[in-house]
């Protein structure tokens, strides 16, 4: 997850200095792998009992969400 997020990042600054704004769906790509990762490790941490989901409340209303 920690590579997606880096290579999301990359992409995000290229399209960024192209088009001047940020795509929804790589914001919500990177949101996703940012969540997972902040839940997988306070599972592997043993701060919680519950294994995280792959996609959560706020990324799946997100994802309804139509792009601007």
């Amino acid at each position: 997850m920690n590579l997606l997020l880096e290579i999301g990042a990359v992409g995000a600054w290229i399209v960024i200095v192209v088009t001047g704004k940020m795509p929804r769906g790589l914001f919500d790509l990177m949101v996703l792998a940012n969540s997972y990762m902040a839940r997988s490790d306070a599972y592997i941490c043993l701060l919680t009992e519950t294994y995280p989901p792959f996609q959560d409340e706020q990324t799946r209303a997100a994802g309804t969400a139509q792009p601007i």
